[in-house]
């Protein structure tokens, strides 16, 4: 991640809508693809009032498991019973995440398309799924004000060395951008990594990730929004939403691309 420290407010944004009009202008010349199903897309800008964001079809953009499907409003889990409102397990211990946004399930294509981009170092396929996720987030969004902030989970520096990018961030962008923010890189920081958190058990996450994350500079009251890539048990962000509150976030509202459902329980 850079960071123009030096750069002047009017330098900035003109840097920044240069690079936007680059990037349309090259997916208007040269021909791109679906990032789902690889088949060509239209030629010509689309519209971003009703098109599917640039990189995806319509089809794939339309069809994803578990797009529309009812969720619990906290923890994101597929919602198991009519009755509105916060699942059981949310009602009787209620996480640090007041909110869950997602925007589908961790299945075909989106398992595919993550694995490509944390595994596959395939980080170009990362900004379409962001513009997709900020739509998700824009509908999402249920209060009456915007975040004060947006913010990527962090890696610690040596695993982000290891990848060369942190994909929570590249979604992050154009999450932020949807609220006319740029993501909030210095509030909060990965002070311990542990193990992979694939490779652990809910309650092991939930050890592993105690004080893993250090959160400073966050404005009393704030609402802080806090953008992944996948939501497995909920520990990662949890600990993220802990931290910011302890550093003063009244509201802490998680943001992710995909969301993997337990088996038989409700999970936080």
């Amino acid at each position: 991640m850079r960071f123009n420290l030096g750069m002047n407010p009017v330098a900035d944004r003109l840097a920044r809508h240069t690079a936007s009009a680059a990037a349309l202008l090259l997916d208007w010349l040269l021909p791109t693809v679906c990032v789902a199903c690889e088949r060509p897309l239209p030629a010509g800008l689309p519209n971003p009032d009703h098109d599917p964001p640039r990189g995806w079809c319509a089809a794939c953009a339309g069809s994803l498991p578990g797009l529309s499907s009812p969720r619990c409003p906290v923890c994101g889990e597929p919602a198991r019973s009519l009755v509105p409102g916060p699942c059981p397990a949310c009602r009787a211990r209620p996480p640090a995440i007041d909110r869950t946004i997602v925007l589908a399930d961790y299945a075909r294509p989106l398992d595919h398309l993550i694995q490509a981009i944390k595994f596959g170092r395939q980080s170009a396929l990362a900004p379409p799924l962001g513009r997709l996720l900020a739509r998700a987030a824009a509908r999402g969004w249920d209060w009456p004000m915007p975040p004060d902030a947006v913010v990527a989970v962090p890696m610690t520096p040596a695993r982000l060395a290891g990848r060369g990018f942190n994909q929570a961030l590249l979604l992050a962008r154009p999450v932020a951008a949807a609220f006319g923010l740029r993501p909030a890189g210095a509030l909060i920081a990965r002070v311990r990594q542990g193990a992979p958190a694939s490779s652990l058990g809910a309650s092991q996450r939930r050890g592993a990730l105690a004080h893993a994350f250090a959160a400073d500079g966050v404005t009393r009251g704030a609402s802080v929004l806090v953008v992944d890539d996948v939501m497995t048990t909920g520990a990662t962000l949890q600990a993220a939403a802990a931290a910011l509150k302890s550093a003063g976030a009244a509201r802490v509202i998680a943001c992710v691309a995909a969301r993997t459902p337990p088996p038989d329980t409700c999970s936080t």
